[in-house]
């Protein structure tokens, strides 16, 4: 992502990625306010607690290991869309402890999850 510039009658600006609010006088490389960060840092949060319900496993009294908590779908495209970003979600939240990914594959992984 490349930071929004606009002119602001001469003076130039940038703009929040998220809400466009100004967040700084001038031509700077941020691309989003404090406002959206700690939006953005809460979500991790949210989808690290989802993330930790849907890999947690059970023993059951037949001492067999099963998921208590999953994500079903009746379209099977779906559930293998599924099956291809859960992974991918689960290493971004995690801190990419197994991966470090650049920029322009964060974008990747957003744009064919929200853009298929």
């Amino acid at each position: 992502m490349k930071p929004i510039h606009k002119f602001n009658n001469g003076n130039g600006a940038t703009l929040c990625h998220n809400c466009y609010i100004i967040i700084s006088d001038g031509l700077t490389n941020d691309l989003i306010c404090p406002d959206c960060l700690a939006k953005l840092l809460d979500l991790k949060g949210y989808v690290g607690e989802l993330v930790k319900m849907l890999e947690s496993v059970e023993i059951s009294d037949s001492e067999r290991e099963f998921h208590p908590t999953t994500i079903q779908s009746c379209r099977c495209m779906q559930v293998a869309r599924l099956q291809e970003i859960m992974p991918k979600i689960s290493e971004i939240v995690k801190g990419g402890e197994t991966k470090e990914y650049t920029q322009e594959e964060i974008d990747e992984i957003v744009n064919k999850t929200h853009y298929p």
